[in-house]
């Protein structure tokens, strides 16, 4: 039952069995979209690589009869997060009812009262401490993984497009960030996800690799008057960092941890190759993916000329997606120790 000062407005109903209910202060819920849902496509949501348990991804539909969800702490992740999930200010943020009168002495289940395309996420907040994700990286986690959270009723969002890996949603966890800077990048790939101009969303998906070669660029600096060589090697050391696409090689070679996924960038260096042959720039095979990624953001930037003289031949969604996959693999594999 849905009360207000008024009285009470709506029952809300759910088709749950659960044995033991949990306590709401315990659990952390998003509403998000993750792609084509079914209702009985429940799934774990687990940290990889420890495989510690976070929670739960419930389609809103399930929660009608409880199809999918297993007995145990299943429906009980699923009572809590629907608990959680049926307040008056959830409501007022999320609901399809968008009047008092339209609630009131209604009997509603939760896929009629909010988008039955939406995923309930529940969190226990022990398991994510376990995980060592704070609320803010478990945003980006998300994120990486192409999954998006409902903002408002009305706002437009992002379709989500998860990948699903044995039955379970996989979610990494951020490497060394600063913790004020998660909540920006998060800021900055939903609005390249968001944006209608291909080229906005290259140069915004490029800020991130920017983060990381900015670090770069305040470690190496600061080690320079560590050195014991003679002036002549000082000068290309500082040149080295002051570059660039010598910045991002640094990246690539010294400053992302052991377990990074290359294959990313490998995909970058194709779809980047792609566009400057496209573009009358073919390059050979052998060039890095970080001086092929850098030559199209030259051409981003300085020569947009190129896109409009090979209209329909040189276009930048796929190299976009390729990039954000590298970008975000960059943000998560940064290892400032690394070197």
């Amino acid at each position: 039952m849905i009360k207000s000062r008024l009285g009470d407005l709506a029952t809300i109903k759910h088709g749950i069995e659960v044995d033991k209910p949990q306590k709401v202060e315990d659990f952390s819920i998003m509403l998000c979209h993750v792609g084509d849902v079914g209702e009985a496509d429940t799934r774990k949501v687990v940290s990889t690589p420890s495989g510690t348990q976070l929670g739960y991804a419930f389609p809103l539909t399930s929660l009608r009869a409880g199809t999918g969800i297993a007995e145990g702490w299943g429906s009980r992740f699923a009572e809590v997060g629907f608990r959680k999930l049926v307040s008056l200010d959830n409501i007022d943020r999320y609901s399809l009812v968008r009047a008092t009168a339209d609630l009131r002495n209604g009997e509603f289940f939760v896929d009629e009262l909010f988008s039955d395309e939406h995923v309930m996420f529940v969190f226990s907040d022990d398991g994510l401490r376990k995980a060592g994700l704070t609320l803010e990286s478990l945003h980006l986690s998300l994120l990486e993984q192409n999954i998006h959270e409902v903002e408002r009723f009305g706002l437009d969002f992002v379709k989500g497009d998860v990948t699903i890996e044995d039955q379970h949603i996989n979610l990494r966890v951020p490497a060394a960030l600063d913790i004020q800077d998660v909540a920006i990048f998060c800021k900055l790939i939903r609005q390249a996800d968001n944006e209608q101009n291909s080229v906005g969303s290259f140069l915004i998906y490029y800020q991130l690799i920017e983060y990381c070669i900015d670090r770069i660029f305040q470690i190496e600096i600061k080690e320079l008057p560590k050195l014991e060589v003679d002036t002549w090697t000082l000068k290309e050391r500082l040149s080295d960092i002051t570059n660039e696409v010598g910045r991002i090689g640094k990246l690539d070679q010294h400053y992302l941890s052991k377990n990074v996924r290359r294959s990313k960038f490998t995909d970058l260096k194709q779809e980047c190759l792609q566009i400057l042959a496209s573009a009358g720039d073919p390059q050979e095979a052998d060039i890095t993916w970080y001086k092929a990624l850098y030559k199209v953001r030259n051409m981003v930037v300085h020569n947009q000329m190129r896109f409009h003289r090979h209209a329909g031949k040189v276009e930048l969604s796929a190299a976009n997606k390729a990039l954000r996959a590298a970008c975000t693999e960059a943000l998560f594999s940064f290892s400032p120790k690394s070197s």
